[in-house]
């Protein structure tokens, strides 16, 4: 899969996972998470499952999620149609 191939399939799984969670839905949106902070050439070898906290204020979507036993932390978010990973 080359990288154009790549951002595409992270853009289709986070739009997806943007969808409101349920306790099933939660290891489809930490493939697409693990995918976009990868992607965004950042380190995530395993997502805490439990770290991954939507974003509650001012209509952003996306998410709060740390990898590798709270390591790191990142927030990923939609920003117009693009997906935008901060290191926090």
């Amino acid at each position: 899969m080359n990288k154009q191939q790549k951002k595409c399939v992270v853009k289709a799984l986070f739009v997806v996972s943007l969808s409101p969670m349920s306790s099933m839905v939660y290891a489809s949106n930490a493939s697409a998470l693990q995918a976009a902070i990868q992607a965004a050439g950042y380190r995530c070898d395993v997502v805490d499952v439990d770290s991954i906290v939507p974003f509650s204020w001012s209509g952003k979507r996306g998410y709060h999620v740390y990898c590798n036993g709270y390591q790191y932390g990142y927030e990923v978010e939609d920003v117009g149609g693009r997906i935008v990973v901060t290191v926090k």
